[in-house]
């Protein structure tokens, strides 16, 4: 199923789609629950400087996502949960920075890429 349109409040000022071409690759929700954590393909990236946003899963049609999050560098802290995409796209530092999402990003298993591990 191809994701929806949703919302892109700031498209202009970001330059490309926020919501890209892999999120409608990524299996719905729950569809990997049976799959170990290493080994659930990472199918989209989202950053803001020390912070990332790691896709497994979507909601193709409420643009929540399941996967794994590091605020600010902290990966001691970092943790799998669900994900809100569009709030992603909307959200705006008191700098003006945005969300970017990573346009070289290939899908990739989670243990390859697991922030804890780099």
């Amino acid at each position: 199923m191809a994701y929806p349109t949703f919302p892109e409040i700031n498209r202009d000022r970001r330059g490309y789609p926020f919501y890209g071409p892999e999120l409608s690759d990524a299996p719905d929700l729950y569809g990997t629950e049976e799959v170990p954590a290493e080994e659930k393909l990472v199918y989209a990236r989202y950053s803001l400087g020390e912070s990332e946003w790691m896709i497994f899963e979507t909601d193709k049609l409420t643009g929540e996502a399941f996967g794994f999050v590091v605020l600010n560098g902290d990966t001691e802290m970092a943790e799998m949960g669900y994900i809100d995409v569009m709030a992603l796209e909307g959200a705006v530092t008191p700098f003006g920075s945005i969300i970017e999402r990573d346009r070289n990003w290939t899908p990739k298993p989670f243990g390859e890429v697991d922030p804890r591990g780099r």
